[in-house]
C-alpha cells in the first residue's frame, strides 16, 4: 500500500497490528476498504484495522485515493492448490496463515484463507518481561464460494477477523466512561454477503447484499469503567451496465444502515444512500470516465481523463467529490466535552489533480499535484495528558506532490522509490512528508531451481508536531503543544531463498535500533526480525 498509494501510513506498533493511515491530510476513516465491493469500514471507529487490510492473500486495487479494493487470489487451475505459512519473531511474535482452493465441481470454486497473528505487548510497547502485560492478537478467516455458469456467477462468503491489540493503560486510568481506559480491548467482525452476475454482450446487471456484525469489548481493572458494544451493518448494491462498442454506461445505486448499541449508554444510527451514472471508456488513445452522483443530500461525483501525449506517455488528470461520514465514537465517547460543537453527520471532500506517466520495460513512474479540500471536526485537547475532549474545525486547501518510480534493470535488479510532500500543509496538524527507497536483486541458479533475493528499504517521515495519536478514537487528534517524535527514519534488509515451491527469507526492521514515532502517542520499538517459510502445494 506504501509503495502503491499516496496514503501517508504510520504503524503505531511493529508488527503492524494498529496504526494510522491517511489520504493528504484527510483522517484515516475517510478511506473507504471494500472485499468484493462490500465496505469493511468499522460503524463505530470509522477505520479499518490495518491487519485487517492485509493483502497476503488477496488482490488490491485503488480504484481512487479514498478507496481500497480487496478480492481473494483466485488461481487459474482445474487443480487444488494450498499454501501455508509460518514465521517467528522477536518478542514472542508468531504468525501462522493458511490459503486453499481451487475447482471443487464443475463450474464452482472454493477459496479460504484465514491468519492468526499474535506477540506479547503493552500498548503496542516490547521490552522485558515485567512490560509484557497482555497478549496482543489478530485473526482473519475468510471463506468464498464462486458458482460460474454461460449467463451469470454467483459469489457468496462468510468472514471472522478479531482485533486484540493487548494492554491499554493511560495517565488517567479512572476516567469514567472511557472506551479504552485502563484494560484489554477486543473487537470482533462477523460478516455474510451474496453477490449476482448475469447478463449478455449488451447489458448486464449485478446485485449484492452484506450484512456485518462488530463487537466491542474493554475488560477494565475497574469494572465500572467497563465498555461493552454492538454494531450492526447492511449494505447492498444495484449495478446496471450497458455497454456500446469501446464505451460503458453503469447506473448504480448502494444503501447502507449501520447501529451501534452501547451498554449503559445512547444507541445510534446513520445512513448513506448513494447513486449515480457513470460513463467510461476503454478507448487506448483517450480513456475518460465521467460521474454523476450523490450521496444523501449531497451532490458528488467524478471525472478522470487519460490522454496519451506520446509513446509511453500519459496525461491524467482527475476530479472527485465525495462524502464522509464521521465515525459514530465521536458521538459516543464519555469523555467528550460539554462544550464541544454539535457533529453534522459528515463532511464533503474535494480533490483535483493533474498527473505525468511513463512506461516502457525498463521504467515506470509517474509525477503528480494534488489539491485536496475538506472541512471536517478532529479531536482536540490542550495537551495530551487532558481527561477530555473537545474538537477542532480544520480547513483543509493544501497542494501535495507525489510521484513513484521503479526501474528493471536486466541484471535483475530492481529499484522502487515514492514520496509525498506538501509545501503548502500546516506541518504542526499533519504528516507533510513521506519517502520510501527499496533496492532488491534476485540470482537464479542450476536452471532456475534455486533462487535467492535480497533487499534494502529506508522510509522516512516529517510533519505533525501536534498531530497526536488517540486510542480512544483509533486514530489522530491534535492539541496545543507540540510534542518531540525523534527522527522519523527507519532501515529495513530482508533476504531469502526459494527451491522449488518452498521459501525460506529473514527479515530485520529498524536496523539502527533508535526507538522512534512518526506521531506522538505512536511509539515504535528497536530492532526486530523475523525468520519466516512459505509453502504452496498443488492436489
Amino acid at each position: 500500500m506504501q509503495a502503491n498509494s499516496e496514503y501517508f501510513i504510520s504503524p503505531f506498533d511493529s508488527w503492524g497490528f494498529n496504526g494510522n493511515i491517511s489520504y493528504l491530510g484527510l483522517p484515516n476513516y475517510s478511506i473507504e476498504t471494500q472485499y468484493n465491493e462490500f465496505s469493511m469500514n468499522d460503524p463505530v471507529y470509522g477505520n479499518v484495522i490495518f491487519s485487517w487490510m492485509n493483502p497476503r492473500y488477496t488482490n488490491i486495487d485503488f480504484y481512487n485515493n479514498l478507496n481500497v479494493n480487496i478480492s481473494p487470489i483466485s488461481i487459474d487451475s482445474e487443480r487444488m492448490y494450498s499454501r501455508f505459512d509460518y514465521y517467528r519473531g522477536d518478542y514472542s511474535y508468531g504468525n501462522f496463515g493458511i490459503l486453499f482452493g481451487g475447482k471443487i465441481a464443475d463450474g464452482l470454486e472454493m477459496i479460504f484463507h484465514g491468519e492468526n497473528l499474535n506477540f506479547d505487548g503493552w500498548a503496542g510497547l516490547y521490552g522485558n518481561d515485567i512490560y509484557k502485560n497482555g497478549e496482543s492478537l489478530t485473526q482473519n478467516f475468510c471463506l468464498d464460494f464462486i458458482k460460474t455458469n454461460s449467463d451469470y456467477n454467483i459469489e457468496t462468503g462468510t468472514s471472522y477477523r478479531k482485533f486484540m491489540p493487548g494492554l491499554i493503560t493511560y495517565s488517567n486510568p479512572d476516567l469514567p466512561g472511557s472506551i479504552l481506559g485502563n484494560g484489554k480491548f477486543s473487537e470482533n467482525r462477523n460478516n455474510y454477503y451474496l453477490k449476482v452476475n448475469y447478463g449478455s454482450s449488451k447489458d448486464s446487471t449485478s446485485v449484492g447484499f452484506q450484512i456485518s456484525n462488530y463487537l466491542y469489548e474493554n475488560y477494565q481493572v475497574k469494572k465500572e469503567f467497563s465498555f461493552n458494544g454492538e454494531s450492526n451493518k447492511i449494505s447492498g448494491f444495484l449495478h446496471k451496465y450497458y455497454f456500446f462498442n469501446e464505451n460503458t454506461i453503469k447506473l448504480s445505486f448502494r444503501p447502507l444502515k449501520q447501529d451501534f448499541f452501547i451498554q449503559h449508554g445512547k444507541d445510534q444510527s446513520q445512513y448513506l444512500i448513494k447513486g449515480s451514472a457513470e460513463v467510461f471508456s476503454n478507448n487506448n488513445i483517450l480513456n475518460y470516465n465521467v460521474n454523476f452522483g450523490f450521496t444523501n443530500k449531497y451532490l458528488t461525483g467524478s471525472a478522470k481523463l487519460r490522454r496519451t501525449l506520446i509513446n509511453n506517455l500519459d496525461l491524467i488528470t482527475e476530479y472527485n467529490r465525495s462524502y464522509t461520514l464521521y465515525p459514530m465514537i465521536y458521538k459516543s465517547h464519555k469523555a467528550i466535552s460539554l462544550g464541544s460543537i454539535e457533529l453534522e453527520n459528515g463532511f464533503l471532500v474535494n480533490q483535483t489533480s493533474l498527473e505525468l506517466q511513463y512506461n516502457n520495460l525498463f521504467l515506470k513512474s509517474s509525477i503528480k499535484i494534488s489539491n485536496v479540500n475538506g472541512n471536517y471536526q478532529i479531536p482536540f485537547k490542550s495537551d495530551y495528558s487532558d481527561t477530555l475532549f473537545a474538537f477542532n474545525k480544520i480547513n483543509l486547501n493544501d497542494l501535495f506532490l507525489s510521484g513513484n518510480i521503479q526501474i528493471t534493470l536486466p541484471w535483475r535488479t530492481e529499484i522502487n522509490g515514492s514520496y509525498i510532500f506538501s509545501p503548502t500543509v500546516d506541518r504542526d496538524a499533519f504528516l507533510n512528508t513521506q519517502m520510501r527507497s527499496k533496492i532488491t536483486q534476485y540470482l537464479t541458479f542450476f536452471h532456475g531451481n534455486l533462487n535467492l533475493f535480497c533487499s534494502g528499504e529506508v522510509i522516512y517521515y516529517n510533519g505533525g508536531d501536534n498531530l497526536v495519536w488517540f486510542d480512544e478514537f483509533r486514530g489522530t487528534g491534535f492539541t496545543s503543544d507540540s510534542y518531540y517524535t525523534n527522527e522519523r527514519l527507519v532501515l529495513n534488509m530482508k533476504a531469502g531463498v526459494k527451491v522449488g515451491s518452498l521459501k525460506m527469507f529473514y527479515d530485520i526492521y529498524n536496523i539502527e535500533g533508535r526507538q522512534w514515532t512518526p506521531i506522538a502517542g505512536m511509539p515504535i520499538h528497536s530492532r526486530l526480525s523475523i525468520l519466516g517459510f512459505e509453502w504452496y502445494f498443488f492436489d
